[in-house]
């Protein structure tokens, strides 16, 4: 059943974390544990993201930190868990407390290298600034779970090539999620990855997928949605100089969809799942390029890439992507940066083609390192997100962020 499914990744990440800690490994081992604290002030003129004008959204929001890393020679343990306290004026309804835990370790030998990852998040959605391929707008408040586990192989072949072999499995939740439109999914991902480094300055690499994304029919008892993705990719990783990279991953991928789903204008127009049985297919290009520079005093980056998603709107996307970000040390405290986002979204399945849409975003920001253990920042963010059909809603929303956040220095120990 998955809701025994979805208890039980909370189990295996508990699991992993006490092997590794009774571990005989784990003698000797240097222990480290550093809290902080975030405190962020926020402004919204949209906070719901509705085509309509609304009223201007005041909010505190208190997240405190506690960092964990565990070392020896051959064995690693990271970790944290965060919690975010948010409060809001000008809007009712809206005010959250969200968890959020992570764990990662991995076991190195000679030849091979054993990670295994896990992490758990409790969260609250109200834009699709949070999430942007998986849910798009939202304008009522929805609570989301996700759990994920995340075990991986490498294997050093020779001083040149290397072998990968990884795998996850995600269990996404969504509290009253009917009544926003997002669907329960879950989704299993195996990915091998083979590169060899030709010199110092090039690496040659091909990867290889396999998903299935699942999505439980709602009031069809025993019933779902599965769609199953291969993919294929070829790339090179260029150092041309000191200060210049790049790289460039291109290939193709291919979806089959079948199974029992409810008829999106019935349910978009009623809130009622009727079902129908439904099957597609569907191929296309899929591709990853970015490229670093950095000068003297400053870096900038450009990523393109195209990539099949899972979505809460009970249907894969083919998400394409243009992320464009610059920074600029102004003095050895004053960090400035800027940034430009853009999102192609389309669904897989014709059924969900009505939330197909276009996001953007960008804006300016300011980091001052206080003192050694404090710093702030100050963050303008302008978002837009449009429909692609006729009449389909779009709307816009100005943010501002002003963050001060404090770490305390590290208490180490060993045993």
């Amino acid at each position: 059943m998955p809701h025994r499914q979805v208890r039980s990744a909370p189990l295996i990440i508990a699991c992993f974390l006490a092997a590794s800690v009774v571990s005989p490994a784990a003698i000797a081992t240097e222990w480290s544990i550093t809290p902080s604290v975030n405190l962020q002030e926020l402004y919204y003129d949209n906070i719901l993201m509705l085509p309509t004008p609304q009223p201007s959204v005041t909010g505190t929001v208190l997240t405190p930190r506690l960092d964990l890393t565990a070392r020896q020679e051959d064995w690693d343990l990271t970790g944290f868990a965060r919690w975010r306290n948010s409060r809001f004026t000008g809007q009712n309804g809206i005010d959250t407390n969200d968890q959020y835990l992570n764990l990662a370790s991995d076991y190195k030998t000679e030849r091979n290298t054993w990670q295994i990852g896990g992490n758990y998040a409790k969260e609250s959605l109200l834009t699709g600034s949070q999430n942007v391929a998986d849910i798009g707008l939202v304008h009522t408040q929805t609570q989301s779970i996700t759990r994920s586990i995340a075990p991986t192989w490498i294997w050093t072949a020779n001083e040149s090539t290397q072998v990968q072999l990884a795998y996850q499995r995600s269990i996404v939740t969504y509290g009253n999620g009917t009544a926003v439109g997002l669907f329960n999914y879950n989704q299993d991902s195996t990915t091998l990855t083979v590169s060899n480094q030709i010199n110092e300055r090039t690496q040659v690499f091909a990867i290889l997928s396999y998903s299935t994304f699942r999505v439980p029919v709602m009031q069809v008892s025993g019933t779902e949605m599965t769609s199953k993705t291969s993919s294929a990719q070829l790339g090179v990783t260029r150092k041309f100089s000191a200060t210049l990279t790049g790289s460039l991953a291109v290939g193709g991928q291919h979806t089959r969809t079948s199974g029992i789903q409810c008829n999106s204008f019935i349910f978009q127009l009623s809130g009622q799942c009727y079902p129908e049985a439904s099957s597609s297919k569907d191929s296309g290009s899929v591709y990853n390029a970015s490229v670093q520079k950095q000068f003297e005093r400053s870096n900038v980056s450009l990523t393109l890439g195209r990539a099949v998603a899972p979505s809460g709107e009970g249907a894969q996307v083919r998400s394409d992507s243009a992320v464009l970000s610059a920074s600029w040390q102004f003095s050895e405290r004053l960090l400035g940066t800027i940034s430009a986002n853009s999102y192609r979204i389309r669904a897989l399945s014709a059924n969900a083609a009505g939330f197909d849409r276009n996001y953007y975003s960008g804006g300016p920001g300011l980091r001052w390192q206080w003192t050694e253990n404090l710093t702030a920042n100050a963050v303008y963010q302008r978002l837009w997100q449009r429909g692609t059909g006729a009449g389909a809603p779009s709307a816009s929303s100005n943010e501002i962020y002003l963050t001060l956040n404090y770490a305390w220095p590290a208490f180490s120990l060993s045993r």
